[in-house]
């Protein structure tokens, strides 16, 4: 991932013209109260034309989280972590993203989530952890008035016996 040199304070349009060798790459944007975006994975070969490359800042939309156990009550106080993966071919990056708690009702709200792939890793004690991917990408339906369930699975429990390996105890 590279930070270029942008303006600090907001401006009607940013240019940039940038040179790279022959590679594959993606750009990302983002700005405080605007939606993470993404461009599409872009090819630059030495007998390309001149490419323009428009990322357009929403505000995205705010999501309404409840995360839950298997009978559907609450659980209080869950850790959600949201943040965006950059996938190019076999690598990954990770970029933005918020790391909130529920309250005592299991609720939460994420502010400006945009149209791309987002991965989000849930934690409460006493249950198993929870990673998932692409929430909120097309052609996923999003209803912003509902809110997103989340239902984790309690945790089994698991004996664990250290042995030492000179006295075999």
């Amino acid at each position: 991932a590279n930070s270029l040199n942008t303006p600090r304070e907001a401006v009607p349009e940013h240019r940039l013209t940038l040179h790279y060798p022959p590679c594959h790459l993606r750009f990302i944007a983002s700005q405080p109260g605007r939606a993470i975006v993404t461009s599409p994975v872009i090819s630059l070969m030495p007998t390309d034309r001149e490419k323009t490359i428009e990322l357009i800042l929403t505000k995205g939309l705010p999501v309404d989280v409840v995360v839950r156990n298997e009978q559907g009550q609450p659980i209080p106080h869950a850790w959600v972590q949201q943040s965006t993966p950059l996938k190019l071919r076999s690598s990954i990056s990770w970029s933005g993203g918020a790391e909130l708690q529920a309250d005592e009702h299991g609720r939460l709200r994420f502010e400006h989530i945009g149209n791309i792939e987002h991965t989000f890793h849930v934690l409460a004690p006493g249950y198993q952890r929870l990673q998932f991917e692409n929430a909120f990408r097309d052609p996923t339906p999003f209803t912003p008035d509902a809110p997103l369930f989340i239902t984790l699975k309690a945790a089994r429990p698991t004996p664990v016996r250290v042995i030492d390996a000179v006295t075999n105890q």
